[in-house]
């Protein structure tokens, strides 16, 4: 798990909302329930997922021209995952 560059409340919104969800969530559950919009979600769950913070799994019932973006198709899931150290 890499550090992140910057935390910025939104991301620390984001990351409340995966540690709370119950179950994996998605781009979507993860907008709604930050209460942040997408053009500030979609770019934060990207950083954390490439930073090893939110691994994402796709439903299988999707196919390849469906997975072009966790939050523009909202089946992407994942959640945060704690801290190891």
């Amino acid at each position: 798990m890499q550090p992140l560059s910057r935390v910025t409340p939104a991301t620390v919104d984001v990351l409340q909302s995966l540690l709370s969800a119950a179950a994996p969530t998605w781009g979507l559950l993860v907008i709604r329930e930050s209460g942040r919009p997408a053009g500030s979600v979609c770019p934060i769950l990207e950083r954390l997922e490439c930073s090893g913070w939110v691994p994402s799994a796709w439903d299988d019932d999707r196919n390849d021209r469906d997975r072009a973006s966790a939050c523009t198709n909202s089946r992407a899931t994942g959640r945060a995952l704690p801290d190891r150290h």
